[in-house]
């Protein structure tokens, strides 16, 4: 039975670390905006863990809003890096074009 908690712990705790990995590596991000995640992430697996070994109490209390957390800071991140990359590709997009001499009055160039 600790074997099944500790793979299953692992699989979930696994696929919270590869979202918060994701943040991590988003430098336009505060630093404290990074590291959230991945510190709730590990914090949720050691608790996971504590579970195993029969510290129920205090690994249930903990844990499952930790895994939470990470996860929703994690796409709060992400989320906040998509609308960048989006203002600033909306901002690029924005042409002004040049005059055209053929249809521009002679007195408009001076």
């Amino acid at each position: 039975m600790e074997l099944f908690a500790i793979l299953f712990v692992s699989v979930a705790g696994g696929g919270v670390l590869v979202r918060a990995g994701t943040v991590v590596r988003m430098y336009e991000l505060a630093a404290w905006r990074r590291w959230l995640p991945l510190i709730l992430a590990l914090l949720g697996i050691a608790m996971g863990l504590m579970r195993a070994e029969d510290v129920v109490p205090v690994a249930g209390l903990i844990a499952l809003p930790c895994y939470v957390a990470s996860v929703l800071f994690a796409q709060a991140g992400i989320q906040h890096a998509v609308d960048e990359e989006a203002a600033r590709r909306r901002r690029s997009d924005v042409m002004i074009p040049a005059p055209d001499p053929d249809r521009t009055p002679a007195s408009a160039w001076g």
